[in-house]
């Protein structure tokens, strides 16, 4: 699964292998666990952009 994945986001086979290209030779990807995001916002910061969350910025979760 793993290289699939791999395969997937640096576009190395012939074609899209899914029905989406929302993956599709995206490059580098990052995976947060869930608890970490959490405990990352509860810091006051965006866990995917590391700047300081402001009051009324959205949770990741909606």
């Amino acid at each position: 699964m793993t290289e699939f994945l791999k395969k997937t986001f640096k576009a190395e086979f012939d074609e899209c292998p899914l029905s989406g290209d929302d993956l599709w030779g995206k490059g580098r990807n990052t995976f947060l666990h869930r608890r970490e995001e959490r405990r990352i916002l509860e810091q006051g910061i965006n866990p995917w952009t590391g700047q300081a969350k402001h009051d009324g910025q959205m949770d990741v979760d909606g």
